[in-house]
């Protein structure tokens, strides 16, 4: 069904990127873990608002599972990011 759908255009795998943070790599197959770590993220971002729709910084969070779901969301952003930087490295060896 991907295939039927061209999720391997560009322009497709951009707008899916930019509409869920994450999407376009597993769409596209590549840097997988990666693009789900990512979208683990986005969605605990998207439960913390959910809980505190007002956290401008994360030590103004309302409550203490809204300051955790924020520690915990860039802790996942965090923790993708040194995943990729890593693989990457290990791929120039």
């Amino acid at each position: 069904m991907v295939e039927a759908l061209n999720m391997r255009k560009p322009i497709v795998v951009a707008i899916a990127n930019y509409i869920f943070p994450g999407l376009g790599y597993v769409l596209l197959g590549k840097r997988t873990t990666f693009g789900w770590l990512v979208m683990l993220c986005v969605a605990v971002q998207a439960l913390q608002l959910y809980i505190d729709p007002y956290p401008y910084i994360v030590a103004y969070a309302t409550s203490e599972f809204s300051l955790a779901l924020a520690i915990l969301a860039i802790f996942i952003l965090e923790i993708a990011f040194a995943y990729d930087a890593y693989v990457l490295a290990r791929e120039q060896k």
